[in-house]
């Protein structure tokens, strides 16, 4: 294998980074393609099972992405005989990786902290409202009690007032004069049942 690295070392010299930037280009032309692809299917007005089209065109970008770009990068890297290369490059590909697995863990902890966020604060402002509502219903009652009683009291009042002012003629209305007209008086011994 020694022999063959060196061999192809000889028969290519200086055609390493050439070959490299070619692979790079078809790389990138291949993640352009999967992105055309990936926004064709997300345009609206796709029927039919594009809800199947879509996962599947997001799924073959991250698959590309994840696993087919590292192992041709290896490959090449095998191939040219750069084997210490290839396994950087793959520690390299290795941490990318998982730096981008903690990022969607830590974007999707956000997106959850933040729907909780919301629906605690759609939560709060239903509760404030009902609170609203109540407190409005409240001062509505205790209006309509006040004024009831302050209409009670009133009319009660009134009635004092009139029964005040009822007392109050009758007694200071003159006593009922006596009348001093014979007639009136006109007793002949008779009892009141007449006379038998």
């Amino acid at each position: 294998l020694g022999g063959l690295n060196e061999l192809r070392r000889c028969l290519l010299p200086g055609a390493f980074p050439a070959i490299r930037s070619a692979q790079s280009t078809l790389v990138a032309d291949a993640k352009m393609a999967l992105q055309a692809n990936e926004r064709a299917v997300l345009t609206p007005g796709l029927r039919g099972e594009a809800t199947r089209l879509r996962e599947v065109a997001s799924k073959m970008k991250s698959e590309f992405d994840n696993c087919l770009e590292p192992y041709m990068t290896g490959c090449l890297e095998v191939a040219l005989g750069n084997v210490d290369y290839a396994m950087e490059q793959a520690k390299v590909a290795a941490l990318a990786a998982e730096k981008v697995r903690l990022a969607a863990e830590k974007a999707k902890a956000e997106e959850e902290a933040l729907a909780k966020a919301k629906a605690d604060a759609i939560e709060k402002a239903k509760s404030e409202a009902e609170a609203l509502e109540k407190a409005k219903a409240d001062a509505i009652e205790k209006a309509k009690a006040d004024a009831l009683e302050k209409e009670t009291a009133e009319r009660i009042a009134e009635e004092t007032l009139q029964d005040q002012l009822g007392q109050s003629d009758t007694g200071s209305s003159p006593e009922p004069e006596l009348t001093e007209d014979p007639e009136f008086f006109d007793d002949d011994d008779d009892d009141m049942y007449g006379s038998d």
